[in-house]
């Protein structure tokens, strides 16, 4: 449960950042991706804080951010393949 709870703010920031960034600005699928992804660990990184303040836990916000990308980084390989390629066969 806690992982939907902080991962709600980063998926929809993904949605609509990539979106907006891809179809409105007409900025190159690549780019928004990047710009998307970085924005949304942000976020993300900024209510998992919010949320380990709440519970009173201290972490070092640095060690999350590495670790999140580190764990991270297979999907976002994946995901730097699959998303354009299937943007680019809807768009057929």
């Amino acid at each position: 449960m806690l992982i939907a709870s902080y991962m709600i703010f980063e998926l929809s920031a993904y949605a609509l950042l990539s979106g907006y960034l891809y179809k409105v600005k007409n900025i190159n699928i690549y780019v928004s991706y990047f710009i998307a992804k970085i924005v949304g660990m942000s976020i993300a990184l900024f209510v998992i804080y919010i949320m380990l303040d709440i519970i009173k836990v201290n972490a070092p916000m640095l060690t999350g951010s590495i670790s999140m990308f580190a764990v991270g980084l297979p999907g976002i390989a994946i995901q730097l393949f699959l998303i354009p390629s299937i943007i680019h066969l809807i768009k057929r």
